[in-house]
């Protein structure tokens, strides 16, 4: 269940594009809300020709398109996009951007940020441009100050922890 806040940030859709395409749009994405939409699209219109390819854990979709085993993915901001160009040494194409996903901070034990108790641990995903959202997040409702650097947390109210992880869903994370 969500606390209080979230924060968006667009999503794109990103490609790789060659004169000799198969017939078939082959688009990678997260099952849910991405592939949910490509295949409703796919629904309103049968005379696209579109193969929507699901990711599963530990599977990345900027990879699937640099090695060519897909056309596109839809799944990212573009801040995440050129962390991945840099890590792969590749370069994508912008197609378009597109909705904005909610960044949101979830709990099964607590009700409100009041009830969290001194020396709180909080997960932040692990990820470059996620943890930055994660982190500003964190600072609006005012359980960390973030130093203008941007850097490190320069001080946590309440001695409060965090760690990364990858990040999961709400229902994965146990709290």
């Amino acid at each position: 269940m969500p606390l209080l806040n979230w924060q968006g940030s667009h999503c794109l859709l990103s490609l790789a594009w060659t004169s000799a395409q198969a017939a078939a749009l082959r688009v990678a994405a997260d099952p849910v809300p991405h592939a949910e939409i490509l295949n409703y699209i796919k629904k309103i219109d049968p005379s696209l020709d579109l193969k929507v390819v699901e990711l599963t854990s530990g599977v990345n979709a900027n990879e699937l398109l640099a090695s060519g085993d897909v056309d596109a993915n839809y799944f990212q901001h573009v801040p995440y996009l050129k962390d991945q160009e840099k890590a792969l040494g590749k370069t994508f194409t912008v197609a378009a951007t597109v909705h904005i996903e909610p960044l949101g901070i979830y709990s099964h034990k607590h009700k409100d940020f009041s009830s969290l108790p001194e020396n709180a641990t909080v997960a932040v995903p692990n990820n470059t441009t996620n943890l930055s959202r994660a982190l500003f997040l964190l600072q609006a409702q005012k359980l960390i100050k973030l130093d203008p650097k941007f850097t490190d947390p320069a001080t946590t109210p309440g001695d409060a922890e965090g760690y990364c992880r990858e990040p999961e869903t709400p229902e994965d994370s146990g709290d």
